[in-house]
């Protein structure tokens, strides 16, 4: 006969990943989760197959060898293959310059790939042992912070590990069968199975902010209210429910995000919901300043946006979002970088900054020129080898000949003719060859780089935008 724990979880777990990794710290959530794992194999005769990662923080002496020697105890017993491996993540977060819980997650996300590779799993689920109380912490931290309600669906059920394997093309996703599980039904059911798990000290050091939420102030809050953690788990359901619709109104916005060209189609921003415009731009903000919210007053000149009032308008922390040629563009107005000054010989040409990528290889033609017709990549003749090429950003008084047109321009007159936006227009580097304009990167050949062959060897120049 099931328990109650186990009829609220198994209908939870990826039955449909054949392979199942499971996080073992040795703490009770996580011993808790593997029984349960191994539990439902066992009582539906099911062919997935169960393996767990360990990864020990070398953080607590012998406390840790402790935790890593009981997770090899209880695999060993359940016959289960465990991946471990002891890194110093202290160490690894000083080399990196990062705290303590950026550099033991991102190490924990790369072992779960590496664990991942190393049983020669193709579309394994990645189980971790998140639960309700987990989920009512991290609400309270993100209030704390002054999260938007799109922080206040705390912890999503499954999630894309954020570590990718590009050779294999192996996707880890995650998930969490336990999150609507409070801890003392955890702990409850660790009693009645007479399971054995290890208690993490640290966890009591109220000098981090989680621990001191969950050892002070949501008791504290119990006692004003003991339904308190329903009730905010309710919220975090409301607020997970808002935002999907959020999310479905922006899936009908086009935009990109993409480091010098943030955009965002005028017309279907038009269509959408305020809110949902709002929250793309929150959104693509975020990107660019890292966990950025929208102030109350940017609400106003964003509805004055949105409403074609204006064309143009500050929106917080040097943030500008202005309309220009059917799209709404997002940048930082204050934002410097430094000039583009790079030379290579075409044969050997990669440069490659935080905004863009720009590359040109050898090939051959056949008669004609790939259809359709496309800016970012180009073809020129491949007799430009005697001098090295030099791509760089230039003078907008600068006198250039695009393809095609008789008479030379001032680059600025180019841009502006080709629909580039003022912020970007010296931001656009130009290929040159003993000085000469070949190329506007993105925009337009020039007419000394014309290809009058289209058969044989040329050069393929190719440039691309990072995303954000």
């Amino acid at each position: 006969m099931k328990t109650q724990l186990e009829n609220t979880v198994f209908p939870l777990l990826p039955c449909q990943h054949k392979d199942w990794l499971i996080g073992l710290s040795g703490g009770v959530d996580s011993v808790v989760l593997l029984k349960l794992c191994a539990e439902f194999i066992s009582l539906h005769e099911s062919d997935i197959s169960l393996y767990a990662v360990h990864l020990n923080h070398q953080t607590r002496g012998e406390d840790s060898d402790h935790d890593e020697m009981l997770c090899h105890d209880l695999c060993s017993h359940l016959g289960i293959e465990l991946f471990s491996k002891s890194l110093n993540i202290p160490q690894f977060a000083t080399g990196n310059k990062q705290n303590f819980e950026e550099a033991a997650r991102e190490t924990r996300h790369r072992l779960f790939l590496e664990a991942a590779l190393q049983f020669e799993l193709t579309s394994p689920a990645l189980l971790l042992a998140h639960h309700q109380n987990d989920n009512i912490e991290t609400i309270l931290m993100r209030l704390l912070r002054g999260s938007s309600m799109r922080g206040l669906h705390g912890i999503s059920y499954s999630s894309i590990l954020p570590v990718y394997n590009h050779e294999q093309k192996l996707l880890v996703t995650i998930y969490r069968p336990l999150l609507h599980t409070p801890k003392r039904d955890i702990l409850a059911y660790a009693r009645e199975n007479n399971l054995v798990w290890r208690e993490d000290k640290s966890n009591y050091d109220t000098t981090y902010t989680r621990n001191l939420l969950r050892n002070i102030v949501l008791p504290a809050l119990q006692v004003i209210d003991p339904e308190i953690t329903t009730k905010l788990h309710k919220l975090a359901e409301t607020a997970a429910q808002t935002e999907s619709l959020i999310q479905a109104g922006i899936s009908n916005i086009k935009y990109q995000p993409y480091r010098l060209r943030t955009t965002i189609d005028e017309k279907s921003a038009r269509t959408a919901e305020f809110s949902v415009f709002c929250r793309l731009v929150e959104a693509l903000c975020a990107k660019i300043i890292p966990n950025f919210l929208l102030p109350g007053n940017a609400y106003r000149s964003l509805k004055r946006l949105h409403t074609a009032a204006v064309a143009a308008t500050d929106i917080a922390r040097g943030l500008h979002i202005a309309l220009y040629d059917g799209n709404f563009y997002i940048y930082q107005k204050d934002s410097r970088t430094a000039p583009i000054n790079f030379q290579s010989y075409a044969d050997n040409f990669h440069y490659e900054d935080s905004n863009m990528l720009i590359t040109i290889t050898k090939t051959s033609l056949n008669g004609t020129i790939p259809e359709p017709y496309d800016p970012f990549v180009e073809y020129i003749p491949a007799t430009f080898t005697q001098a090295p090429l030099q791509l760089a950003t230039v003078n907008l008084n600068t006198k250039i000949t695009p393809i095609g047109i008789k008479g030379s321009q001032k680059l600025k007159r180019i841009l502006q003719n080709y629909r580039v936006p003022p912020h970007l227009r010296t931001r656009i580097p130009v290929l040159l060859y003993d000085n000469t304009p070949l190329w506007i990167a993105g925009v337009i050949l020039c007419e000394h780089a014309k290809l009058h062959n289209a058969t044989g060897e040329v050069f393929c120049l190719r440039y691309s935008e990072k995303t954000l």
